[in-house]
């Protein structure tokens, strides 16, 4: 055996082995441990009880996870559970009826189109004695095309259409009347699936087509369509434009009805490629000529929630909830026969015919259409109807024989009663020079007149009584309110009102034939009625916070501020306001 090999020693021990270093020496490595004294190291046997506890908190360690998040996933269950049925409340929308049989008519749209759609078709709406002129494709209205959403069906239209109907034959004995047709799009999932969404676009434009060329060629004919559209169907309207061979004049007014301007859920290409195409075209080329509205449901809506519903190029973005004469929250599917909202969306479409009776269309005038939809869906201030924006008229002057004026003093807050009808009219002349107030408040209730609230541009004073000699009408300014009677609310900024109206008084007028009317007047400094609320974190949200514990007679207005709120009431000036009866 040379000295370059390695030598091992077997001695009978054998975790012993013999190595030689690089100087040729032998090495010896013991692999037992030995003690200091050369013997080995006893081995203590582990405690049985030890080893137990150690697995059991191994266990424990694994199932803490899987247990806390469980406990999350349930209290989160609870929470919905706990939404869906106390807090949401309950459905505050009143149902629609048709006074006949509802009956749709389909209408043949030929056979290019029918072979290339077998699974679409279109469809007029009709009740009794008008279903035969229908039958035989006779048309005199104004054309409305109802588009259906996801999963949605053609004879949704019937609320819609029936209540037109009804208000045509009441007020006009049906001589200015609305033609309603609905595209049935096979109930198609087009939430879920957007590869139908372009088919349903390009038989929805040779709807469009089809529906104005079945009426006479004449100078009177209707020459575009109101689209009405729900959900999906919003986005199916808009995407009509896209496709340069579509006449964009045969369209002026679009109503979505909780349509959501970007996707809830994207499940597939094609859904994201046409959300894209379509919000590129409208950034891109807007139809100018187009009154586009968008209104959301709301918290009942649980599909499609309140912020999906704002669309950037509407020129209104408004809930039901907050909509004039509707202010209720309606869900996904109720939108589209709730009977407040159907009721002023109908109203405004029959103010939009401006012009003769004979005229079988909408106005052309788009700022005239916008002010409509306005005042029908966001800030209606009198009665049902628009009147051409000849509501709110200049007002005669007052027969000095058969007006009183009674004048205020500078009290904060005052109230108007008026419990019978009178032989005078009544004027309540309210003085708004005082420094240290700033804004007004007035709450009418029972108030029948449109046209109740004047500013005075000039007063002649004669003793103790103070008589206006010019004034502006500010009946505009106010907004119907929620009730069952009717009830307005005036709130302003005084300085601001003074310098844009250069007015010295405010006039509460209450004609002969007001009664049981009660008229709310509160002057007062917003910072004065500034309350800094806590609100309770999200852990403790079932605790109840108390703002506050008693209003103060006759008082309207209070501005309850908190930074975890302040952009919800944004809209309104960042105040609230209460009212009391």
């Amino acid at each position: 055996m040379t000295n370059s090999e390695e030598k091992v020693s077997e001695s009978g021990d054998d975790n012993k082995k013999s190595t030689k270093n690089e100087e040729g020496m032998v090495e010896k490595v013991d692999e037992v441990n030995e003690n200091i004294d050369g013997e080995d190291a006893p081995v203590e046997e582990e405690d049985p009880e030890a080893k137990a506890a150690a697995e059991q908190r191994k266990k424990d360690d694994e199932t803490k996870p899987v247990f806390y998040i469980g406990l999350f996933v349930l209290g989160m269950s609870l929470l919905g559970v706990l939404d869906l049925t106390v807090l949401l409340g309950p459905n505050q929308c009143q149902m629609t009826y048709m006074y006949e049989w509802p009956e749709y008519i389909n209408i043949s749209m030929g056979k290019e189109i029918e072979s290339a759609y077998p699974m679409y078709g279109l469809y007029a709406y009709g009740e009794g004695a008008l279903l035969e002129q229908i039958k035989e494709n006779t048309f005199t209205g104004i054309p409305v095309l109802y588009i259906p959403g996801n999963g949605g069906s053609y004879k949704q239209v019937r609320s819609l259409a029936s209540v037109a109907l009804r208000k045509a034959l009441e007020d006009s004995d049906y001589s200015v009347h609305f033609d309603y047709f609905s595209v049935d799009l096979n109930e198609e999932q087009s939430a879920i699936y957007g590869g139908v969404l372009k088919q349903q676009a390009e038989f929805t434009r040779a709807a469009v087509d089809k529906i104005l060329s079945l009426y006479p060629q004449d100078k009177n004919h209707p020459k575009s369509v109101v689209l009405i559209s729900h959900s999906m169907g919003g986005m199916v309207a808009k995407s009509l434009f896209l496709d340069p061979n579509f006449k964009s004049s045969s369209v002026e007014v679009m109503i979505n009805l909780a349509t959501p301007s970007i996707p809830v859920m994207v499940i597939d290409a094609d859904t994201r490629d046409f959300y894209a195409e379509v919000n590129t075209y409208w950034e891109i080329s807007r139809p100018e000529h187009i009154n586009l509205v968008s209104l959301g449901g709301g918290s009942r809506d649980l599909q499609v929630r309140g912020g999906l519903t704002t669309d950037q190029y509407a020129d209104i973005n408004i809930a039901t909830t907050e909509s004039s004469s509707v202010w209720v929250s309606a869900d996904h599917r109720c939108i589209v026969w709730c009977k407040q909202l159907v009721l002023s969306i109908n109203r405004a479409l029959f103010d939009m015919v401006t012009g003769k009776k004979s005229a079988k269309q909408i106005t052309a005038d788009r700022e005239v259409r916008a002010k409509i939809l306005h005042y029908h869906l966001v800030h209606r201030s009198g009665g049902k109807s628009y009147k051409n924006g000849k509501l709110h008229t200049k007002p005669v002057k007052f027969n000095a024989s058969s007006t009183e004026w009674i004048m205020f003093d500078y009290m904060r807050q005052n109230r108007i009663t008026k419990t019978k009808h009178n032989t005078k009219v009544e004027n309540f002349v309210i003085p708004i020079e005082s420094s240290s107030i700033n804004s007004i408040a007035i709450d009418a209730v029972r108030m029948e007149n449109d046209n109740w609230l004047y500013g005075c541009k000039a007063v002649q004073i004669s003793g103790d009584r103070t008589t206006c000699t010019e004034f502006v009408n500010l009946s505009a300014k106010s907004k119907i309110m929620p009730s069952k009677g009717k009830r307005k609310l005036f709130q302003e900024n005084l300085r601001q009102l003074k310098r844009e109206e250069s007015i010295s008084h405010l006039v509460v007028s209450l004609d002969k034939e007001v009664s049981n009317a009660i008229v709310y007047v509160d002057l007062y400094s917003v910072k004065q009625r500034s309350i800094n609320a806590t609100i309770p974190t999200w852990t403790w949200f079932f605790k109840w916070q108390t703002v506050l514990e008693r209003i103060k007679p006759d008082l309207i207005f209070y501005n309850i501020r908190n930074i975890y709120i302040i952009w919800m009431l944004l809209m309104d000036d960042n105040s609230l306001v209460f009212t009391t009866s």
